[in-house]
């Protein structure tokens, strides 16, 4: 082996087996769990000033992991804004996650007073758009058992098209936080990803695009398909809605399901199969309606639904629908 090889191995092969970092973080920032806070910033200062700013990184990194929660949250407003976020978001993004839930419910707490809670906001932040699905069900389901608002945003947050969360992390999360009772949350996560995306401009992939085809819808139904294929999440999603007492609701969730069937590209449509095969005829007519005219017609899909309608086994459901389809201005015209 040449020398300059063997050097450039050795720094490699040296890099291989370094101590990791929490534990050499243990070893060498130790003092940072005696210290007073005003030292603590003031050692912060002089280490930037003396250019160590990665030191002072690490120093701040080991505070936050190793002084308690109850510790973190009352010294927080003796950093630096800055630095306290930072403080705030390594324990968030570190630290067991029920202690991060602990963490943003004191913060919390603590920022109730003012008119903004910046510092709970950047800790929900930073656990919705970086911690694993799993980890985010546990934290929803701690909050939601103590503070339901919280347990909202987080959802909120991981739903958001700029969370840059995936739509298979998104069926991910909706998995786990069913797995973890947390049902509201998961139905308001489903909600909101499915708006977002029949919200979207036609063809844009975005975060959670589904690749080369940009169907959004298609990877979001591909990715429930995988990992619940007996689920039929989406489709039970709708159909409890379309079922539901409220007419609003009922009306948002048929121009909804309008705007996910018009986006969808040419082939198979397992939403609109299902429309047709299993939704009540007045469903199917309204829909179909939606479909044929404004702002999502499309009478292609129309015409896709209307051909799972007409796959009805029960006759007189069929002669129901006709008897609607014939009634509705937008679709007389195609009874025949």
């Amino acid at each position: 082996m040449s020398g300059a090889h063997g050097q450039e191995a050795g720094r490699r092969t040296e890099h291989l087996f370094q101590l990791d970092l929490a534990e050499s973080l243990n070893e060498a920032y130790a003092w940072v769990t005696r210290i007073q806070v005003a030292q603590f910033t003031g050692i912060l200062s002089r280490m930037r000033e003396e250019h160590r700013e990665a030191m002072a990184m690490r120093a701040l990194h080991a505070f936050a992991l190793r002084r308690p929660v109850h510790e973190l949250v009352r010294l927080a407003d003796h950093f630096d804004g800055r630095d306290a976020v930072m403080l705030m978001a390594t324990a968030a993004l570190s630290r067991p996650v029920g202690e991060a839930a602990e963490l943003a419910l004191m913060q919390y707490e603590a920022e109730s007073g003012g008119e903004r809670a910046p510092i709970t906001a950047s800790i929900v932040h930073d656990v919705a758009c970086q911690r694993t699905a799993f980890d985010v069900a546990v934290f929803v389901r701690v909050l939601e058992q103590r503070e339901p608002t919280l347990a909202k945003r987080t959802v909120q947050v991981f739903a958001s098209p700029g969370s840059g969360r995936t739509n298979l992390d998104k069926a991910l999360l909706h998995t786990a936080l069913r797995d973890e009772g947390c049902h509201r949350e998961a139905d308001r996560l489903l909600g909101l990803t499915l708006r977002a995306i029949a919200d979207s401009p036609p063809g844009g992939a975005g975060p959670g695009g589904a690749g080369e085809e940009g169907e959004e819808m298609a990877d979001l139904a591909g990715a429930f398909q995988h990992l619940s294929p007996a689920g039929r999440v989406l489709e039970r999603w709708v159909e409890e809605r379309l079922n539901a007492s409220d007419a609003t609701e009922v009306e948002r969730t048929r121009e909804l399901v309008a705007r996910l069937i018009a986006r969808r590209g040419a082939g198979h449509d397992a939403l609109a199969e299902h429309i047709g095969r299993t939704a009540q005829p007045r469903h199917v007519v309204k829909l179909c309606a939606l479909l044929a005219r404004g702002d999502t017609a499309s009478p292609a899909k129309c015409a896709l639904v209307r051909r799972y309608a007409a796959r009805h086994k029960t006759v007189q459901e069929l002669a129901v629908l006709v008897t609607f389809w014939h009634k509705e201005p937008a679709l007389t015209r195609t009874t025949r």
